[in-house]
């Protein structure tokens, strides 16, 4: 099995329509890409202060966005590039549950 490659020029392939260029979709992959790595780097910040203050009990921070991430970001997005789009409903059920289940790991410093 091939590795999916990763980047901005690959970020929302799947949802090309009619109507719009490689040019446009270039211009807002590298939005998204950009949008990404600063959300990353505000959770990696606010997660290091909290595991400075003794706040969440966090071994490696760099891990712990990505859980983050994956437990209440990449589901709508896997979605979405599928064309599809996640019921309101079950949104706020995935970001409650993700973050219930991310704070079962790191949330009480021992």
């Amino acid at each position: 099995m091939k590795a999916c490659p990763r980047g901005p020029k690959t970020v929302g392939v799947a949802g090309r329509g009619q109507g719009t260029s490689d040019d446009d979709h270039d211009v807002v992959a590298v939005v998204l890409h950009r949008l990404h790595q600063r959300a990353h780097g505000l959770l990696a910040e606010v997660l290091g202060d909290l595991r400075a203050r003794r706040r969440l009990p966090i071994a490696d921070t760099e891990m712990a966005v990505i859980q983050f991430f994956g437990l209440t970001v990449y589901p709508h997005l896997i979605t979405g590039s599928f064309g599809t789009s996640l019921p309101e409903d079950r949104t706020a059920r995935l970001i409650d549950n993700g973050v219930d289940m991310f704070l079962k790991t790191y949330g009480t410093p021992k």
